[in-house]
């Protein structure tokens, strides 16, 4: 290539791009965090989502020119042991981990101080997480005490439960395993109290 050609390509790129040849990018990690309770079914790199062709020697030969790009992937029902984390991200995926046992979810609670110093943020998250709507009324942590947050959490795990255990309950009565009558006496309701309440969640 002309040294004349060079200079202008360098000139343009360097206009376009603004980087400077001594400039350095900062690297960016993409985390993807799946709570779902079925497997994951998506792709888990870039290839898994590309149509090579049919064709499996020409197949190769592309994926050889194409950067294979791994996602980082955390799914919370495989990972148990969150000790090498060391921000909110540990308290918010150790709870959830124990989001089916309030024995265990309220002991963690009581043994953890950070718990009673979780930002708005994570709470937000954890109400989402483990289906705890008593979340959103989050009391501002200049304000709170621990028995504040000792009541918040308990008054939560209660009706995560409750709403987990009517939401099957729903299920059934939806696929017709269960009457509306017998259903209604597993959830301490009246027959119209737990009809309205399905409606209400959609069903």
């Amino acid at each position: 290539m002309p040294a004349q050609l060079l200079i202008k390509n360098t000139l343009t790129t360097k206009f376009l791009s603004r980087i400077k040849k001594e400039d350095r990018l900062h690297p960016v990690i993409t985390l993807i965090v799946y709570w779902g309770e079925d497997d994951w079914q998506g792709a888990k790199s870039l290839h898994d989502i590309l149509d090579f062709g049919a064709d499996p020697v020409l197949a190769q030969e592309i994926k050889q020119l194409i950067p294979e790009y791994p996602l980082h992937f955390l799914n919370l029902s495989e990972v148990h042991n969150y000790s090498h984390y060391r921000t909110e991200s540990r308290t918010l995926f150790e709870l959830y981990a124990r989001r089916k046992d309030k024995a265990a979810f309220t002991q963690y609670v009581n043994e953890h101080d950070e718990c009673r110093r979780m930002d708005v943020e994570t709470y937000w998250a954890l109400r989402i997480l483990v289906n705890m709507p008593k979340l959103k009324k989050i009391i501002p942590q200049s304000e709170r005490t621990e028995k504040d947050m000792g009541n918040i959490f308990e008054d939560a795990m209660e009706e995560g439960l409750q709403q987990g255990k009517l939401t099957t309950l729903y299920d059934l009565v939806r696929d017709g395993l269960l009457s509306i009558r017998d259903a209604a006496i597993k959830a301490s309701m009246t027959e119209t109290d737990f009809t309205n309440e399905m409606h209400k969640a959609g069903y």
